[in-house]
């Protein structure tokens, strides 16, 4: 068994060296569909090899630096380059740029270098075959290949404006000045050394103000140099607008408003007889602006035909409901049993309305615009952290229903009550009624008469006839 395993080890050693004398191809791959790869892994003194950079299934600008410095632009392609070995130790190239995948369409940053062994040519020692005297050589102890540290910048440009002060290699701070309407600017730059690395280069987001961008250039050793250029893009608005009572700067930028839905296409309008960018939702008929205030700036609402700003647009998804933060209009402020406020909703603030009535003290409405362009009144319930679309009608919690209940108890409790006293009442007056006119009757001396009243002839017995005879004598006797 020991003996199988040296063998392995033994072929595998071999291979190894193979590999190495013979130069097999290297091929480095870097990410975002960027490759890099050398013809040979090591070639002699005096060889050439060829470098080449790939971009698969992406696009965009590379920038080349080390033995060879070019900026190229790859789509899907490959680009070439043979360098000659002219000294012992290393060649190679670094590579750096900004690629656009074919599937997502987002840019990336990618990166990838590739390095090449050269060697001295070996010499054959002339000498007698047939001298039994051989000479033993030594081999000398080889010196360490000492890596470069030059980490300068060979050259430093910009695609828009002018670098100040004007590049050289051991300055490292720069401005730049931009109008208003810049977004964007592309830095170029390549390093002095052909084994140094550069990243930072390629093209650049702006924002209004001053945008800090760095780059920094890598040595063979490790060491860097970085160079710091200061982009200032003009945040002097393109024109004013007035929304309630405060001036707002329009803005050739969208910063902080975050991205709109795809339903909104940039467009331009004007102003006062100046040109500024717009956003439209020909669905929806709407045109949205950018404003900046002090300390505030997003999309506001305009009316093309008014020519005025009419509320502010703050798109965004809350509890589940995708709706927009509007303003409410003034003739829709004051609501019966209302109180016109802030509004919290689960941590965003609206203006809204809260109930006046304490038993709805968790309850709350807001008016916003739905993802379908309508104006809406969404319901709040604070307990909960519910939203729902509001009906029109008061909302009851359960603490009020139950508080309802009662009250309608304790109300039909007292009517049943006053009933019986009603009863009693009328008893007692009826009561009173009669015993009054009885009093009254004794006092005038008012005498009860009776008449004979005949009745139709009806045989009766003797006894009948004595009984009715005997009543007649007594009512006689009374009067």
């Amino acid at each position: 068994m020991k003996r199988i395993m040296k063998k392995i080890c033994i072929w595998a050693f071999a291979l190894t060296v193979i590999v190495s004398v013979l130069g097999l191809p290297v091929k480095l791959f870097a990410a975002g569909g960027l490759s890099v790869s050398a013809s040979a892994g090591s070639v002699y003194v005096g060889d050439s090899v060829t470098f080449t950079v790939s971009a698969s299934n992406s696009a965009g600008n590379v920038n080349i630096s080390g033995a060879v410095n070019d900026s190229i632009w790859l789509d899907n392609s490959s680009q070439s380059y043979t360098v000659k070995a002219t000294s012992a130790g290393t060649i190679g190239i670094n590579v750096s740029g900004v690629l656009a995948s074919y599937d997502t369409g987002l840019d990336q940053n990618v990166s990838g270098s590739s390095y090449v062994t050269v060697m001295n040519r070996p010499t054959s020692s002339g000498g007698n075959q047939n001298n039994t005297n051989q000479n033993v050589v030594k081999d000398e102890p080889k010196e360490e290949v000492k890596k470069n540290t030059d980490s300068a910048l060979a050259s430093l440009s910009v695609s828009q404006g002018k670098l100040s002060p004007n590049f050289a290699s051991g300055t490292t701070s720069y401005k730049v000045t931009l109008p208003s309407t810049a977004s964007s600017i592309k830095i170029s730059a390549s390093a002095r050394d052909a084994k140094a690395s550069v990243s930072g280069a390629g093209t650049r987001e702006l924002e209004p103000g001053n945008n800090k961008l760095s780059v920094v250039c890598s040595a063979e050793d490790g060491s860097s140099t970085t160079y710091t250029i200061n982009v200032y893009v003009d945040e002097k608005p393109l024109t004013y607008m007035t929304y309630n009572g405060v001036k707002f700067g329009v803005s050739a930028h969208n910063g902080k408003g975050g991205k709109l839905s795809k339903a909104f296409d940039e467009t331009k309008i004007k102003v006062d007889g100046i040109e500024i960018p717009a956003w439209k939702n020909n669905a929806l008929n709407i045109t949205l602006v950018y404003l900046q205030s002090e300390g505030t700036e997003g999309y506001y609402i305009y009316d093309e035909t008014k020519q005025e700003v009419v509320s502010v647009y703050e798109p965004m998804a809350v509890l589940g409901q995708n709706i927009v933060r509007i303003d409410v209009p003034e003739n829709l402020q004051k609501r019966e049993g209302m109180n016109f406020t802030k509004v919290k909703v689960d941590g965003k603030e609206f203006t809204g309305w809260t109930f006046d009535d304490k038993n709805l003290e968790n309850y709350a409405l807001i008016y916003v615009m739905n993802d379908a362009g309508k104006y809406v009144y969404y319901q709040y319930e604070k307990t909960q952290n519910t939203l729902q679309l509001y009906s029109g009608s008061a909302p009851l919690s359960q603490e009020a229903f139950v508080k309802y209940k009662e009250d309608m108890e304790k109300k039909l409790d007292n009517s049943q009550m006053w009933n019986v006293i009603f009863g009693i009442a009328a008893g007692i007056f009826a009561v009173g009624m009669i015993v009054s006119i009885v009093m009254a009757s004794k006092r005038k001396g008012t005498s009860l008469k009776y008449e004979r009243v005949n009745m139709p002839a009806r045989k009766m017995s003797k006894a009948s006839n004595i009984e009715a005879d005997s009543l007649m004598n007594k009512f006689k006797d009374k009067e």
